[in-house]
């Protein structure tokens, strides 16, 4: 993925189910466009399979928002402060 690999993204996720004890029913980010823009067409694929196989594995939607549609991001922006802070405070 454009430098990182898929797997460090997903054992980094893991970690953080593992760590919170549970999962959410979703699973959403944005359209990760920055992490296929170096990856040839079957290349992206196998990622998308992959990220969905791996949120399958755990029970959860794989969901994302949608390309330009920049005031979406703070959807996903706003609950991963929420959980920041709420780590935080506890």
């Amino acid at each position: 993925m454009g430098g990182e690999s898929f797997t460090a993204p997903a054992e980094n996720l893991q970690n953080a189910l593992w760590t919170l004890g549970g999962v959410p029913r979703e699973h959403r980010t944005d359209s990760l466009s920055a992490a296929y823009r170096n990856l040839n067409a079957e290349a992206a694929a196998d990622v998308t399979h992959r990220y969905e196989a791996f949120c399958a594995h755990f029970g959860m939607i794989a969901s994302r928002n949608n390309p330009g549609e920049a005031h979406e991001n703070g959807s996903v922006e706003a609950h991963n402060n929420h959980l920041k802070t709420a780590l935080d405070q506890a």
